[in-house]
């Protein structure tokens, strides 16, 4: 009967080793995040184009589903795709500067392409309010910069 001898690793033979096992636990933990991915676009894609009032497409528009914050930013062409595990009812949301927002409801059993024609709509801003007043100028102590706005 042959000796057995107990196995002794050097540190390098048990860092590899310990690097196996993780290299064996993240595998199966990819398969679990990817099987959620594909579960989730197994459920639905909602899949649309964003359009201008001149029916040109319009990139760069946000695309979102209220109910799951779940979204999109449409390509150079407009279209988009949203997969999602939702069900039942869903509104969309389209938003782009420059362009009045747009709300939908799109029904489950809706599965045709959607076409937002976007309005167009000025941007407003707040007012801004410029004063003149007192800058210290210079490493100087003292040495100001005062402006008279009469």
């Amino acid at each position: 009967m042959a000796d057995s001898f107990p196995l002794v690793l050097s540190r390098g033979h048990r860092a590899f080793r310990a690097a196996c096992v993780l290299g064996v636990v993240s595998v199966i933990h990819g398969a679990n995040v990817l099987g959620a991915q594909a579960s989730a676009a197994s459920g639905r894609v909602v899949r649309g184009v964003v359009q201008g009032p001149d029916a040109r497409p319009i990139d760069a528009a946000n695309v979102f589903i209220i109910e799951t914050l779940e979204g999109a930013v449409t390509r150079d062409d407009g279209r988009f795709a949203i997969p999602t595990a939702a069900t039942g009812p869903l509104t969309l949301v389209v938003r782009r500067l420059g362009f009045a927002e747009q709300r939908r409801v799109v029904a489950e059993s809706d599965t045709m392409a959607l076409v937002f024609r976007l309005q167009a709509s000025g941007v407003s801003l707040a007012p801004v309010t410029v004063q003149a007043g007192q800058y210290t100028a210079s490493e100087e102590r003292g040495a100001t910069l005062t402006i008279d706005a009469s």
